[in-house]
Parts: structure tokens; sequence; C-alpha cells
């Protein structure tokens, strides 16, 4: 039977050997396998299907490379050269890879510290900043003389010889020394330095409260080499008044009229001068001036208008002449006084013991002094005073009298009173006693006048001068006053 036509189809599998092959076929088959075979090729290798290379067969040698190369440089894609394969030397100015004298970045750079993890330094570019980690330092000077770096916490700048230097490029802003002083200037000029025992200010030291009511400042050498506290109600050097001066030498002024030294929480006493006169005002109790003699003097301190001694006298001066003296007797009045009403001498007695009386009877107090007078014409001005006190009862009446005697002569009774003393307490006074009468003798021989006491009601004692306190508060004063 006749075929004109076989399909695979009809043909079995592995039916076909080589020998039933065309002799065109098998020759061209063993020439596809002898390319991929053979280890030695002439020229470009070809082929329709995959071809593989063994592992470490393809050498310098067996590339296409348009020119020779030299130890250092790296094959680069030349796609105009022969082959499209060049050996090129690395660029110094490739801006895209790491210069190796020199160059520029332009993403960020990491500088990594593989010794010490995490202590690197970056540049951000994204922050326009070097930055660096916690404990990094940036170190300057051939010795590392300058470190500046921030240890997680603190911020250091540390200079380990010589002074750190603030400076604007012209002149000095601070300047530090290590074992040494911290100085602050101002335009160039030295304000402020520290020294080992505090700190010394050239100039003037403001004290702003930040609200501009008022400035305050301390200068020294504001006249010679005094040092000033002034007050401003602006910040300027014409508008600022010294109210307090301390002087060279230690004097203190407060150089404003009327400008006062006030003392006390309530400011009870005030020293001054109003531009004519001077003042000492004390406002609460009592003033009072202590010293072993007190003494009030004219300006040249060379005339006496006041003496006070301790234990002694008491005198005042007319012109630097003594004209009234105080004595333990009484007092003394040098020269002539004149006209009446005045006083022409006085004299005190206290109670010298305690007096402590419950009798009917007159008694003596104690008090009793004596007087001459120059003239029959004068009369005498008695006071007694007297802080009684009672010993039990509420309530007692007591009587006394006031009695002159004369030299030689008979007892004249020229006052008497009856009086009252409630008690309060076992220790409190309950009543002071004030009499005083004016009395004209007719003559001029001495008089003693004296003065006694006695109970009228109740059944209780009267004390004069029970503590120690009240003796002086106990006493009688004689004066003679011209006629």
């Amino acid at each position: 039977m006749a075929l004109t036509q076989v399909t695979t189809n009809a043909i079995a599998d592995d039916a076909v050997t080589t020998d039933k092959l065309a002799n065109a076929i098998n020759t061209a088959r063993d020439a596809n396998t002898a390319k991929v075979t053979n280890a030695t090729h002439s020229g470009e290798v070809t082929g329709s299907g995959a071809l593989t290379i063994t592992d470490d067969t393809v050498d310098e040698a067996n590339l296409k490379i348009s020119n020779s190369g030299s130890n250092g440089q790296f094959l680069q894609k030349q796609s105009g050269n022969t082959g499209g394969l060049t050996w090129a030397s690395v660029s110094t100015t490739d801006s895209t890879k790491m210069p190796l004298a020199g160059g520029t970045f332009t993403g960020d750079v990491i500088f990594d510290n593989a010794t010490n993890a995490g202590k690197d330094l970056t540049w951000d570019m994204s922050d326009d900043s070097l930055e660096f980690a916690d404990n990094t330092k940036a170190v300057f000077g051939d010795g590392g003389d300058l470190k500046i770096y921030h240890n997680g916490t603190d911020n250091y700048i540390m200079p380990s010889n010589g002074k750190l230097i603030i400076n604007n490029g012209s002149e000095t802003l601070a300047s530090f020394t290590s074992d040494g002083a911290v100085e602050l200037y101002y335009d160039g000029t030295k304000k402020l330095s520290t020294t080992s025992g505090g700190a010394n200010l050239e100039g003037y030291l403001v004290f702003d409260k930040g609200d501009t009511v008022k400035y305050h400042r301390i200068i020294s050498n504001d006249t010679g080499s005094d040092l000033a506290f002034q007050q401003s109600a602006g910040n300027s050097d014409a508008s600022y008044t010294t109210y307090l001066r301390i002087k060279d030498g230690g004097d203190v002024s407060l150089p404003v009229d009327s400008k006062k030294l006030l003392l006390g929480a309530g400011d009870d006493l005030e020293i001054y001068h109003d531009g004519s006169n001077s003042y000492i005002k004390n406002s609460t109790n009592a003033l009072t001036i202590q010293g072993a003699g007190v003494y009030i003097n004219d300006v040249a301190n060379g005339k006496t208008s006041a003496a006070f001694d301790t234990d002694g006298a008491a005198t005042l001066y007319y012109d630097n002449s003594a004209k009234l003296q105080t004595t333990s007797a009484g007092g003394t009045l040098t020269g002539t006084w004149t006209g009446a009403g005045k006083v022409l001498q006085v004299r005190k007695a206290n109670l010298g013991s305690d007096l402590n009386t419950g009798s009917t009877s007159w008694i003596d107090t104690g008090l009793s002094e004596t007087i001459t007078l120059a003239s029959t014409s004068n009369y005498i001005y008695i006071i007694l005073s007297t802080t009684p006190y009672i010993g039990g009862g509420s309530e007692e009446r007591f009587r006394l009298i006031i009695t002159v005697t004369p030299s030689g002569g008979s007892t004249t009774t020229v006052l008497e009173d009856n009086y009252w003393c409630y008690r309060t307490s076992d220790d409190v006074k309950a009543w002071s006693g004030h009499h005083d009468v004016y009395y004209q003798p007719s003559s001029t021989a001495e008089l003693t006048i004296n003065v006694q006491t006695q109970r009228q009601a109740g059944g209780d004692t009267l004390w004069l001068g029970r503590h120690a306190t009240d003796m002086n508060t106990n006493t009688l004063t004689i004066m003679e006053i011209a006629g």
C-alpha cells in the first residue's frame, strides 16, 4: 500500500532511531553538541538553546575589553568601545561616590564607630546638622586640648590648658581660666571678675524688679572713692539720685535733705535734717539717751550747753558757764535769778527705807528735807509723790500731813489730806498719791519740811517702798520760787 503522509500521531514512542534519520539531521546534531562540549572556541559562542559555562572558566583573557588595564582599576561599561567594556580608574570628582582625595557628599554621611558601638558621628542632611552621639566628643588642638560633648544629661566644654575665651571676632565677651578667674566683658571692657575671695565689680550694679517702677543700683567711686546706693524712675545715668553714700574712710551719709534714718519696726525713731535744722524724733514711749556721760556741745565742740554725768551732776550752761547744777542735796543756782515765778533752788528727798504701818497715830514717813530761803518774799513749792500699797483688806483709808518747822520755831501744817487705797491684788499698787502746796514762810531761817501719816479706817497696813523699784517713786520735792 502506498503512503503519501505520516503524522507524529502514527509513530509510536521511541520507535525512530538514528539509523532511520537522514544523514543531514545527524550531521547538524553532532555540530551543535560539539559547540557545547568543546572547551576551546575561536569565535563568539552562539547557539539557539541555553548554554551553561562552568564556574571559574572565564578569565580576563576571555573577556572582550577595549583596553589593557592596570592594578587598582575597575571594569566599566562603555557602550561606544569595542566589546562594551573598558578598564577605568576611580574618579576623584565623581559626586556619587566616596572621594579618596576630597570631594562633595550629597546625602547623609555616618561615621560608624565600630570599636565603641553607639558613639557615632552623623551628617544629617535633612536636619542640616552634624550630630554627635552621647559621649562622642569634638576634640580640638594637637594635644586634644579642647573637648565638647554631651553625656546624656549634661553638656561640657572642657579646655585642658589655657583660657576658654568667648570672642565675637573683634572683642572678648567672656574668659574662663582653669583654677583662676571668670571674667565678663561689656564692649571689650572687663566689668566682672571672680577672685579667690569673691568677685570684683567695675562700674555699677543695677537691681531691676522687672516692672520698671523703680531702678536701684550700687555704684563705686561715684564721688572720689565713695560707694553710693542710688534710685531712679528710669534706667539712665542722669536720672539716678544718691540717697545713701558710704564715704571713703567709713563715714555714712544721707545726702538729700529731709530724707530720714528710720529705726524700729514701725519707724518709731527718726533722725533727719530738713536743710535748716536737724531733728531726733521718737514717736513711741520714751527716748532714752545712755552713756557714761552725756554732753550737748556746739558744732565746734568747744562749748557745752548741757552736761549729764553718771553718779554726778546734771548741769545747764549759758555761754559755756554753768548756771544750774544738781547736787546730792538738791541743786545750785549760779548768778542772779530775777523775776517772780523763777525757780531759785530745788531740794529733793527720796524714801530712805520702806514704811509698813497700821498705826492710828501720826508717824513719820521718812520723807523729810530742809531748805533756807534767800528772802521772806519768796515762796516754797512743795510736791509730794507717793506709791502706796495695802497689805490685806479690800480697802483702807489713810491720812497724811505736810508740816513746815523753822529752826527754833513752831511747826505749821501746810497740807492735810485723806485718801483711800483700794486693793486689786496682793502685789499691785492700788493708788498713787500726788500732793502739792505753796507756802510763804515769815523768816529766812532754815525750814524743815516733813511728811507724816496715820490709818483712819480699816484694819490693814500701809506700805510705802514695798519694792526696791518703788523707793524712788516716793519723793518730796521743795523749790524756792522768787516772789
